[in-house]
């Protein structure tokens, strides 16, 4: 019996390249709350898929097979695409700095170090009402 090999190199998991503020794409530190686009290659599906809720009406963890996370806390998603994943920064990170990392469909990706900085007053109660509880 005749079976055929593929030759060549596998397929690469998901690489992040930086990690940004939504609001103004400055890079270097991370804030807990704080929504940041992730940015890279191979990080979500080739369409834009927005957002769900999880039952308990807090914005979901995993969307689309994508899942991100900051010292091993899971980051709610905002959105994932292949080239770019937004997520709120979770108010459990604590330290100095984290690593971010991020799977999709069971690829891990390299470990993506940030530097931890104090929340500003950049949310008003009603957008963080919006966003979930403390934890989103």
């Amino acid at each position: 019996m005749l079976s055929s090999v593929a030759y060549g190199t596998p397929p690469a998991g998901p690489t992040i390249t930086a990690a940004k503020n939504s609001a103004n794409y400055v890079s270097g530190t991370v804030a807990p709350g704080e929504i940041v686009d992730i940015f890279g290659s191979g990080l979500g599906p080739a369409q834009l898929v927005d957002l769900t809720l999880d039952n308990n009406g807090n914005v979901a963890t995993q969307l689309s097979g994508t899942s991100v996370s900051f010292g091993g806390i899971p980051a709610p998603i905002v959105y994932t695409l292949a080239t770019q994943v937004a997520v709120v920064v979770p108010y459990e990170i604590t330290g100095a700095s984290v690593s971010v990392t991020l799977t999709y469909q069971g690829q891990p990706s390299n470990a993506f170090p940030v530097t931890i900085t104090q929340p500003s007053r950049v949310f008003s109660p009603p957008i963080r009402a919006a966003l979930g509880k403390p934890r989103c």
